[in-house]
């Protein structure tokens, strides 16, 4: 029989592999930069100081196509102390986003209108399979997961040109997300079915958050700096429970509550020029600790009853670096590469310790700017990711350990336009 804590066993795996999969969504533009170089287009989706820096009005759009190439998990489970075999598969069918970035200019006076992907995505259809089995028990327990999101962040952005060499800018961020997920769970015992449930869930979220900017140019050196609010907002999820196998149905919902799902931040970046044709640069991005709560619906029995969870980041960093090529008057080409580590626990409402989850993000990126003609280029780009983590629960009744990894590019491409 599919016990509660063998269920618990299910939903812990998911909600893990679930945190490691927005990690990887970052910048996709030349050098990885988003607080310097203003002359690589997008300004309305980077460091809002950018801006000012383009002295003529300016409209690019572009599309990003990821491919999960690999994902793999390395899983230890064990509940009362039995020891099962776990598996798990991962599928996305789609995974795809549309950019755009528009920004106008009058006097010292900068204005900029952006749209990019959510944290998880902008259009993501994805599939994850999980087995639990022990042969000497004759169970095994397999539960399907389908994910549609819908996610994008509608970004504002106003900047002032302090002079020749110097600009400040404010954005504000607003993103809107639903998520939607249908887990279908089944338990064997002899090969023959003996539990099956379904579980359809809805999560809709509205968050917002301010990014002040500064950006500064002399010459042969550039600094940037930036500093994030963190987003706030509210969401609702509703749940809808189905046991086929017993005939039990049950519909629940967390009202409307406020959320903090992003925390403040900090980022930093120089770019240094040694000739007019070749750029160095450097970025350092570092998340502020913080505790947020999380609210859900226990998805392990039908009653459904709401349970909270709190979330702390302990840490959160990205170092990063790019190099730019002019080749010739048309070209230019980029290429750079970033390291992020992560790092967070869990504990539910009884203080008790639930989870670690420890987070290593490599990315390798290259792409090459054409100018078309004086008004119009056109940008190509390929992104590199491999994710890689250690995500830990223990307490008396279960034990885990799961090591997700997973490698996936992005295609990119982009048009920018002068008028």
């Amino acid at each position: 029989m599919l016990t509660v804590m063998n269920k618990k066993i299910f939903f812990i795996i998911i909600l893990f592999l679930a945190a490691g999969i927005a990690l990887h969504a970052e910048s996709v533009f030349s050098g990885n930069m988003s607080s310097v170089d203003p002359h690589s287009g997008f300004n309305a989706l980077r460091s809002p100081a950018l801006m000012s820096f383009r002295t003529r009005d300016d409209i690019s759009i572009g599309y990003i196509y990821s491919y999960l190439v690999d994902s793999d998990s390395d899983i230890d489970a064990e509940s009362g102390g039995v020891v099962f075999d776990a598996s798990n598969k991962t599928d996305e069918k789609y995974n795809g986003a549309f950019i755009l970035s528009s920004v106008y200019h009058t006097g010292k006076h900068s204005w900029g209108i952006g749209i990019t992907k959510g944290g998880d995505g902008q259009i993501v259809l994805s599939s994850n399979k999980i087995t639990l089995e022990n042969q000497a028990l004759l169970t095994e327990y397999i539960s399907d997961e389908e994910t549609k999101v819908f996610s994008a962040s509608f970004l504002l952005s106003y900047s002032y040109r302090l002079g020749n060499r110097s600009s400040v800018g404010l954005q504000i961020e607003t993103q809107g997300s639903e998520i939607i997920k249908e887990t279908d769970s089944k338990s064997y015992t002899g090969g023959a079915l003996v539990e099956h449930t379904v579980v359809d869930s809805d999560q809709m979220s509205v968050t917002s958050g301010v990014i002040a900017g500064f950006f500064y140019t002399g010459g042969l050196l550039e600094f940037g700096a930036g500093i994030k609010s963190g987003r706030y907002g509210f969401e609702n999820i509703e749940y809808r429970y189905d046991d086929k196998f017993n005939g039990v149905k049950n519909d629940e919902s967390i009202s409307t509550h406020f959320i903090n799902d992003e925390g403040a931040g900090v980022v930093t970046g120089i770019n240094i020029k040694p000739s007019y044709n070749l750029s160095f640069a450097f970025e350092a991005v570092a998340g502020v600790p913080y505790t947020h709560e999380e609210k859900r619906c226990n998805e392990e029995i039908y009653t459904l009853d709401e349970v909270s969870t709190d979330v702390t980041l302990d840490y959160a960093f990205q170092l990063k670096g790019g190099v730019t090529y002019k080749l010739g008057r048309r070209t230019t080409l980029g290429a750079g590469g970033s390291v992020l580590k992560y790092k967070s626990e869990s504990e539910d409402e009884f203080d008790t310790a639930e989870a670690h989850m420890d987070f290593t993000v490599y990315q390798a990126t290259a792409g090459a700017d054409i100018k078309l003609s004086y008004d119009l280029s056109i940008m190509f780009g390929v992104n590199y990711h491999l994710v890689k983590g250690v995500l830990e629960q223990e307490s008396p009744a279960i034990s885990m350990k799961v090591r997700p990894e997973s490698h996936t590019v992005d295609f990119v491409t982009g048009l920018s336009m002068f008028y």
